[in-house]
């Protein structure tokens, strides 16, 4: 009887699961996420559409002139004067409408040319980057880091990472510059192989209390700012002597992926727990500079 009541109570829950399931996918699939800007256009100006709605297998635009494109993103040009209803379908049941005024001359509110992207210009493949923006009463954002399509993210500060070497745009859309996006160009280095002809830095062992330390130098000071000691001074030590100021020299930690000197340096202090076990600068020989790196925790 028990075993009976068992496999009754266990079927009821799985019904319910089941059902569950296909309310919150129900739901889902009526969630849009796409965009479309600028909204108020003079003629001959292009607007942007995006989608990136989640289990979309099918896409249709429509601009309100007979005109359709059966994809996710791209640019439109509308070609006369006049107000347009912009659909989105997806799935061929879901939709979304947006209005765009097409102008031949048209009053605008004042944009903000402050509008900045504070983010570095290089990077490393695999590398997490920070992106900020920067602009006053700044209400929302679009982050799209290989040109205008995907967004990639709607927060103010964020990070991303590339994982292919190249030249890349990174547009910021807010409610300040809709109508011209602010353009960042970045460019990603491939990550650093070991090369041939390589000058490994000499360690120099300082002596403390008359006893040979372990610790070379380099390690030792890696060590103090894993320790608590203070950053800026034991940083811009390492980064003059042995570094060429070089900031963005990577580094290559337990054999794993490379990150850039700061970040490293920024974590280890953050970790108060991290052990140097091992530092080596593999040096460029005929610049006497670094090429790489290579720590071991």
């Amino acid at each position: 009887m028990n075993k009976k009541l068992l496999l009754i109570t266990s079927g009821i829950y799985l019904l319910l699961a089941g059902i569950l399931y296909l309310f919150i996918s129900a739901f889902r699939d009526n969630t849009i996420k796409a965009t479309l800007y600028p909204k108020n256009i003079l003629l001959n100006e292009l607007v942007y559409f995006n989608d990136s709605t989640e289990g979309a297998s099918s896409i249709v635009w429509e601009f309100g002139n007979g005109d359709k494109y059966e994809k996710s993103k791209g640019t439109y040009l509308f070609k006369e004067i006049g107000k347009y209803k912009v659909r989105i379908t997806i799935n061929n049941k879901t939709h979304q409408t947006f209005l765009v005024d097409v102008a031949s001359s048209i009053k605008v509110a004042k944009i903000d040319s402050s509008v900045k992207i504070l983010a570095d210009v290089s990077g490393i493949v695999d590398q997490k980057i920070h992106f900020k923006a920067l602009g006053k009463n700044i209400q929302w954002c679009e982050w799209h880091f290989k040109g205008i399509g995907k967004i990639e993210s709607r927060a103010l500060e964020t990070f991303y990472s590339y994982n292919k070497p190249g030249i890349y745009e990174v547009y910021l859309v807010t409610n300040l510059n809709f109508n011209k996006p602010k353009k960042h160009i970045i460019e990603i280095e491939p990550q650093y192989k070991i090369t041939e002809n390589i000058i490994v830095k000499p360690a120099k062992k300082p002596e403390a209390g008359g006893k040979e330390e372990e610790l070379d130098e380099f390690k030792l000071i890696l060590q103090n700012i894993a320790s608590g000691s203070d950053f800026n001074s034991n940083y811009n030590y390492i980064l003059k002597k042995y570094l060429c100021g070089y900031t963005k020299t990577p580094v290559i930690i337990n054999g794993g992926k490379s990150i850039d000197f700061y970040s490293f340096c920024q974590g280890i202090q953050l970790n108060s727990n991290t052990a140097i076990k091992a530092a080596v600068i593999e040096l460029n020989p005929k610049t006497n500079c670094p090429i790489k790196i290579i720590i071991t925790q």
